[in-house]
């Protein structure tokens, strides 16, 4: 099960990373954009296009990143103030309400991007790249959010019972 975790773990790290990259690319393509159109009077056609599309790679696989590395936003300022049975009850109900959720993005987004790629969609705009690759990041996305989220809840949960068990025994 370690091993699993790990492996969860090291591809959401890897993504992450990866997708630290997506920013600079769209730094770069927005600068290039600024002095084609500013300097030379000459704005291109895809860099909009391609800004998104990297937007998108950054968002998608840097979820999964940042729930890894345990980044997201909480109301620490109530929860902190939680006693344990309490706490241990909101990390249920919000796990639960993550799996719905993700899992209903899974489910949506994997019909999504089939339809998308079975018709090999192009964007609307008048540069037209393909968009069914990013489309299909999405379920990707949600799955690997779902394997994340359930690998954290799962330790926070061992955990939980591990400190429970040892402040009983202290009775």
């Amino acid at each position: 099960m370690k091993l699993i975790g790990r492996g969860i773990d090291f591809v959401n790290n890897w993504l992450g990373n990866i997708a630290c990259y997506a920013v600079l690319i769209v730094t770069v393509f927005m600068m290039l954009e600024v002095i084609m159109r500013y300097f030379f009077r000459r704005p291109t056609l895809w860099v909009w296009d391609m800004n998104m599309q990297m937007f998108a790679v950054m968002v998608f696989l840097g979820a999964g990143y940042h729930i890894y590395k345990r980044q997201i936003i909480s109301v620490d300022v109530f929860y902190n103030k939680f006693p344990p049975p309490l706490k241990f009850a909101s990390d249920v109900i919000a796990f639960l309400c993550m799996l719905i959720f993700f899992g209903v993005v899974l489910w949506k987004g994997y019909d999504y991007a089939l339809r998308s790629f079975l018709i090999r969609e192009h964007a609307t705009t008048a540069f037209g790249p393909p968009i069914y690759h990013l489309k299909m990041m999405m379920p990707l996305a949600a799955l690997l959010m779902i394997l994340q989220f359930t690998k954290q809840y799962f330790e926070d949960f061992a955990s939980y019972f591990k400190n429970k068990g040892a402040n009983n025994s202290d009775d």
